[in-house]
């Protein structure tokens, strides 16, 4: 079944964004080496979402990324980075054709993006 996975060291936050999911089907990594577990474990990721700052792991976004798209080339399309640094992450995020989300994003746009890419996986 294709999962949200949520990349974000902030638990704080990570638990609101959770909570806005619902029941759709999720995971959570707390830092870089939790993502990579989480992907090695499942990788039918219908969307990861990812903090930029990931200031409890070795690896912020600009480095974990490219590290989950050596291994997973397929995420690359599937991937979204999170920041309430918008002008610098954004230009980075989408000179790389990736998803870029203001923080902090509203309910219905963080619903509406997760509901659109799981809406790409029929099978649930």
């Amino acid at each position: 079944m294709a999962y949200i996975l949520l990349v974000e060291d902030n638990a704080m936050v990570a638990r609101t964004t959770l909570r806005i999911f619902g029941k759709r089907p999720h995971r959570w990594a707390a830092d870089d080496q939790a993502a990579l577990a989480a992907l090695e474990d499942d990788p039918n990721v219908a969307v990861l979402i990812c903090d930029w700052s990931l200031d409890n792991s070795a690896m912020n976004a600009d480095d974990l990324l490219p590290t989950i798209f050596d291994r997973w080339p397929h995420m690359a399309q599937r991937t979204v980075v999170m920041s309430g640094h918008a002008s610098r992450v954004k230009d980075w995020a989408e000179s790389r054709g990736l998803g870029f989300l203001r923080k902090p994003a509203t309910m219905k746009v963080l619903r509406d993006l997760v509901d659109h890419h799981l809406d790409q996986f029929p099978d649930g």
